[in-house]
């Protein structure tokens, strides 16, 4: 029996590679892997290299392996809500045609992070704010009715960065000011008219950004379960049996940071990660640093093995209690209507 097909974005960086290798190699699945440009060799190369490590044999259009473990890469740029319809009706037009099997999984995990500068999209949002999660909300949106109507789940990548109160996080960065995330309203983190770097030169300003993001996507997915994706998804009879959790992946060795300092994103994030990753993790599997490998089966877990997970965080393979401010129901349906607007959605293309 076919497990239907996983959908994970962001397939090119370190966690979306390994979950993509591990998806891929479960039998009976069908993988779309997207990266921002898939045309690209310099974001294929590691991917491929990965999936045809993961899988045997050759695959059809030399995209996949044996018919039970096929797949394929495609373009999905999150910085552009053309880019994110365009893919979501070529999807949808699949799945309904038969071309494809109903979404068993789909997973949020694409990020972007950026340190000194401040980046918009060419739709005039903080490019942190739209490819962590306004491109992800309005590409859930769009891909609901696509979706395994018994067994679908949808995972969003957390990060800790959301809870200034979270122990893992540097004193300094959350300063009081900026303790309450969306304190400043949707609107000004969206448009990039907070935490920015004419106010505040140092990393703390893209690194706060980032955290509100983070914060977005884990209120959105709904945490916990009464929260708004889950709860909306409860209280449709079209969409009541899907789930909707959130996996904080730790520190990972990865290029997520763009922007950065040099020490930064090369000594520390990827040789250094790299270096003490595997120990760290042995040592403490959900600890501060792990290795993407790790972090990709607590998400393979959550989406083919726990049972119904609805509306819960993990960090790692633990439950996890999220900030107070995700927490916050008022916070969720505010962020929830406001996305709606900033998204420019039409009523047809609201499925909850």
């Amino acid at each position: 029996m076919s497990r239907g097909t996983i959908l994970v974005t962001g397939a090119g960086g370190a966690l979306g590679r390994a979950i993509a290798a591990q998806a891929a190699a479960r039998p009976s699945t069908y993988g779309i892997f997207t990266l921002r440009d898939s045309s690209s060799p310099t974001s294929t190369i590691a991917l491929s290299a990965a999936l045809r490590a993961a899988t045997p044999g050759p695959g059809p259009g030399g995209e996949g392996s044996d018919s039970s473990h096929a797949y394929e890469l495609a373009s999905l740029d999150l910085s552009n809500l053309a880019s994110v319809r365009t893919f979501a009706t070529d999807i949808n037009r699949r799945v309904a045609s038969g071309e494809l099997p109903p979404i068993r999984a789909l997973v949020l995990n694409a990020g972007y992070q950026e340190h000194f500068t401040l980046t918009k999209t060419a739709d005039g949002f903080d490019m942190t704010f739209q490819v962590c999660y306004l491109g992800h909300f309005l590409l859930t949106q769009l891909l609901l009715p696509s979706l395994d109507r018994l067994n679908g789940r949808i995972l969003t990548i957390g990060s800790w960065m959301h809870d200034p109160s979270d122990p893992h996080i540097a004193s300094g960065i959350f300063t009081e000011r900026f303790r309450t995330l969306l304190g400043a309203g949707v609107e000004a983190v969206a448009r990039g008219q907070w935490s920015t770097p004419e106010t505040d030169p140092s990393a703390s300003s893209g690194l706060r950004r980032y955290g509100a993001a983070k914060l977005c996507q884990v209120s959105f997915i709904g945490v916990p379960v009464r929260l708004e994706l889950q709860r909306r998804l409860n209280s449709s009879p079209s969409f009541n049996k899907i789930c909707s959790s959130a996996l904080d992946p730790g520190a990972m060795p990865s290029t997520l940071m763009k922007r950065g300092s040099w020490f930064q994103g090369y000594i520390i994030n990827q040789w250094g990660g790299w270096a003490f990753a595997p120990l760290l993790t042995w040592w403490s599997p959900n600890g501060f640093l792990r290795t993407p490998t790790k972090s990709a089966s607590d998400a393979i877990a959550i989406l083919y093995e726990k049972e119904s997970p609805g509306g819960v965080y993990f960090n790692g393979s633990d439950v996890h209690t999220p900030s107070e401010e995700a927490r916050d129901e008022a916070v969720a349906t505010k962020l929830w209507e406001e996305s709606i607007n900033l998204a420019g959605m039409t009523p047809r293309e609201a499925n909850l």
